[in-house]
C-alpha cells in the first residue's frame, strides 16, 4: 500500500465523518421545529422548507457521487 492510497483512505474516512456531523446538525435544527410546528409563522415554515430542500439536495449530490459508500 503506497503512501498516497493510505492518505486517500484516511481522507475518505474524515470526509464521511464530516458528512455525519453536517447531517447531525441538521437534525439538531429540525427537532425544535418539529416540536413547535403548530405555532410557527409562514416565514419560519418557508425558511425551514428551504433548509430541508438544501439538505436533501446535498444528500442526493453525495449519494450520486458515491461519497456515502464505505470502501
Amino acid at each position: 500500500m503506497s503512501a498516497f492510497s493510505s492518505f486517500f483512505a484516511f481522507f475518505a474516512r474524515i470526509f464521511l465523518a464530516v458528512l455525519f456531523v453536517v447531517f447531525d446538525v441538521d437534525l439538531a435544527f429540525l427537532l425544535p421545529w418539529a416540536m413547535t410546528r403548530g405555532a410557527l409563522t409562514l416565514t419560519a415554515m418557508v425558511a425551514m422548507t428551504v433548509f430541508l430542500l438544501l439538505m436533501l439536495m446535498m444528500l442526493g449530490y453525495f449519494w450520486r457521487k458515491g461519497a456515502l459508500e464505505c470502501r
